[in-house]
Order: C-alpha cells, then structure tokens, then sequence
C-alpha cells in the first residue's frame, strides 16, 4: 500500500491488524508540488509523450496481467483496464 501525498490534516485511525492479517507493506511515497505536476503535464503535451505500453488485459483477465508481467518479461508497461 502506498500512501501519496497528504502530509496535513486529519487522518483516522488505522487498525494495524488489518495489514498484518493480510502481510500489507505500507510505504509513505514523496511527490512533487502541485506546480512541478501542472509543468509536468505541460511538457508531456507540449513534446506529445506517451508511455510505452506492453500490452493491455480486461479487468476480467487481472490474474492473466499478473502472471504476463513476472513471466514475458514485457517491454513497457502491461495495463488492466477498468471500465
């Protein structure tokens, strides 16, 4: 579990049981300001980047994602859509 951004304000109380019940990593992730993410976008419309995707598998076919991702060895990213 990765926790972004939300260094303020209030937060409710998290039952540690929980992830220990399910062996969950929980890491605190450091992002950039709300400024570096608009010049960000700024630049990846301005040059029309995309990212480079693998292949994409059916929300249906997660499992399928998974196991194609540790096993071909994809070159990009491998996306399970949600719709």
């Amino acid at each position: 579990m990765a926790f972004v951004g939300s260094l303020a304000g209030d937060w409710p109380p998290l039952d540690s049981r929980l992830l220990f019940g399910v062996a969950a990593t929980v890491r605190a992730l450091a992002v950039g300001s709300h400024a570096q993410f608009v010049k960000l976008n700024e630049v990846i419309t301005a040059h029309q980047l995309r990212p480079v995707s693998d292949r994409a598998f059916p929300f249906a076919q997660a499992a399928e994602a998974f196991w194609h991702y540790e096993s071909a060895r994809p070159f990009g990213k491998v996306v399970i859509e949600v719709r």
